[in-house]
């Protein structure tokens, strides 16, 4: 089947456009245009509203959501979504300010060349008044409050920009970086594993395991401990208590009557003639001659459309197959592909119709007609959904009656389901970070445990056909142990930091070995080891090939000055020595087809920083002068 129609389902080519806009045009929104009475900032009396904020906002969180599987309010706060937006807000209305202290200002011309411009209102290739209407009325937005906002957005570009001149990158940087990146290496590595070197500790004395307790005392903290009663109710378990009659089923059916209805669907043959994304009218217009030209030849029989498409087609996916679409109901199809459908008669072929992708010949090989599905091929399935509600109807109705029974006789849960045939769980002690393996809980559940005190019930949780209820039955708070009771996990951790710092200082022993003039074979053949060599790799690599170590390897590496130099780099325990075994000549063709990139990239860093300089400068002017209202973050 053709995947763009799939993933453009309903994006005919206004709801295209305006989706387009509505874009650009949601970070700034209109809340600032009207009276407002929720401020949410104020920078040197200038009121933000909060609509502003709150726009910035749902943009961030739509973009992480669609990022992250599962966006939760503790991921919210480790990505610090609202600090991101309020700090986003802030630094427009710097730039704002920036620009009033230059004078700047947007002529009327310029907001009527940007809305005449933007190709997302040309329609046959020219600017479409239409169109550019249609996304006011859908917005609710006047023309003033729309190009007010956009005369903003203008504003902002434009005091960026001039920020952005002061960007300079000379031809020595660019070749510099170039050099670098170029570069590629190979090394000789050893691995300094500490164990190696326990033997040969001596046992510590007194005075040095308490010196390690107190210096690393934290390490030891015993955290807060949780156990509690878990009661599981399986709706699963639960529907041989729940009735299902016909009339309840026929009664569902009546109400979901559209859920129940199948839409009308086709059975298409399509030819797409695509456009540029930065299609000239002179481009469009050939376009759509060619497509109008191929729609005659088939009208008049000239060629078949399975040879038209497979020799016209740029929708290669389909072209192969004739142009044949699989069945698209009417609510998948673009509403003007769908229009053009509705009007043909049998196999007859379309005018080129104008979509988001260019033009398209359609012809209906198949239509269904819309109809209503009978009762009886969805009965079993509504039975399903009515017996599933009733049954954690009941769960919960069980749940309120257990927590209601804890209550008002003041007995633990435990008790209160003991003639109810349920399952219940006691936890074993456990603490955040380190849930208990041993019993089959949602970990969701396990922590919520974490809000309450001793003997306090958790809220109803569900999860899958299961319901839980929880009490807290013993809470221990955390506690730092005294020296005793830790001895042996102080006496070996203070083992192996010992022999982390011998295997350090052997690493440096060798370097200084090897500028001396000895050879890292002979060195690791008296060690016991081998030495490991690498493929080349260059400072874009990630980790040294056939070589797992931390990230910094890499950048360590390329700190060796000449071939035969030696760098000892730290790891977490294991250390690493590193020889330069050799340097590479860099691909000369490949460098210079890389130069213009390069210089981009460097050129649009730059351009970034001297455009944070700037706004931190003025932050730091006006610091006292902004005000966030705290009580809408």
């Amino acid at each position: 089947m053709l995947n763009y129609m799939r993933k453009n389902v309903g994006s005919w080519v206004i709801r295209f456009i305006l989706f387009g806009i509505v874009i650009t045009f949601a970070f700034w929104g209109v809340g600032g245009f009207t009276p407002e009475t929720n401020i949410v900032l104020t920078i040197d009396k200038v009121k933000v509203p909060y609509s502003e904020y709150n726009d910035i906002y749902n943009a961030l969180y739509e973009s992480y959501r669609q990022t992250y599987d599962q966006l939760d309010s503790g991921a919210l706060d480790l990505l610090d979504v609202k600090g991101q937006a309020l700090e986003a807000l802030i630094e427009r209305y710097l730039l704002l300010e920036s620009a009033k202290r230059l004078n700047m200002s947007v002529p009327d011309e310029e907001i009527r060349n940007e809305i005449t411009g933007n190709n997302l209102f040309f329609e046959a290739g020219t600017f479409s008044p239409r169109l550019y209407q249609a996304f006011l009325d859908l917005n609710r937005l006047s023309r003033e409050t729309y190009e007010a906002s956009l005369a903003r957005d203008l504003l902002i570009r434009k005091v960026s920009d001039l920020v952005m001149l002061s960007a300079v990158v000379t031809p020595q940087e660019v070749q510099e970086n170039l050099d670098l990146i170029s570069r590629r290496i190979v090394v000789d590595a050893i691995v300094l594993d500490p164990n190696w070197f326990l033997r040969n500790i001596p046992p510590p004395s007194e005075e040095d395991l308490l010196d390690y307790y107190e210096d690393n005392v934290e390490n030891y903290r015993v955290p807060e401990r949780f156990t509690q009663t878990v009661v599981i109710l399986d709706r699963e378990e639960m529907t041989d208590r729940v009735d299902v009659t016909p009339e309840e089923i026929e009664d569902l059916y009546d109400e979901r009557e559209l859920e129940y209805t199948e839409p009308a669907s086709f059975k298409l043959r399509h030819i797409l003639f695509a456009l540029p994304e930065d299609a000239s009218v002179d481009t469009i217009t050939e376009i759509r001659g060619r497509a109008q030209q191929v729609a005659l030849d088939l009208r008049e029989s000239r060629t078949s459309f399975a040879d038209a498409a497979r020799q016209w087609s740029d929708d290669k996916e389909t072209a192969a197959s004739g142009g044949e679409l699989d069945f698209l109901s009417e609510d998948e199809l673009d509403p003007v592909l769908l229009d053009a459908a509705l009007s043909l008669i049998d196999a007859e072929v379309s005018d080129p119709v104008p979509t988001q992708n260019g033009f398209e010949l359609i012809s209906v090989i198949e239509k269904r007609e819309k109809r209503t599905i009978p009762l009886e091929e969805v009965s079993k399935d509504i039975e399903a959904r009515i017996r599933a509600e009733k049954t954690l109807d009941a769960a919960y109705d069980l749940a309120d009656d257990l927590l209601d029974l804890v209550m008002e006789n003041r007995i633990s849960l435990q008790e209160a389901a003991r003639d109810s045939e349920l399952t219940v769980v006691i936890t074993p002690p456990y603490s955040r970070g380190q849930l208990p393996g041993t019993v089959d809980l949602p970990p969701g559940l396990l922590e919520e445990a974490f809000n309450t005190e001793e003997n306090e019930l958790g809220d109803v949780y569900e999860e899958g056909s299961k319901l839980y209820l929880s009490q807290t039955i013993k809470r221990t708070e955390s506690y730092i142990p005294e020296f005793e009771e830790v001895r042996e996990q102080v006496a070996a951790g203070l083992l192996v930091k010992q022999a982390i710092d011998k295997a350090y200082e052997k690493g440096e022993e060798i370097v200084q070995q090897i500028t001396e003039g000895s050879s890292l074979r002979d060195i690791a053949r008296d060690l016991g080891v081998s030495v490991k060599t690498t493929f080349p790799f260059s400072i874009l690599d990630r980790s040294l090939p056939g070589l797992p170590g931390p990230e910094n390897l890499v950048r360590e590496a390329f700190t060796i000055a000449e071939t035969g130099g030696a760098t000892l780099v730290e790891g977490n325990q294991n250390h690493y020595l590193l020889v330069l075994r050799e340097v590479l000549p860099p691909d000369v063709e490949a460098m210079e087809s890389q130069r213009a990139v390069v210089k981009d990239a460097i050129i649009r860093q730059r351009e970034q920083d001297a455009l944070y300089s700037h706004i931190q400068m003025l932050k730091d002017e006006l610091a006292d002068k902004i005000v966030v209202n705290e009580q809408y973050l």
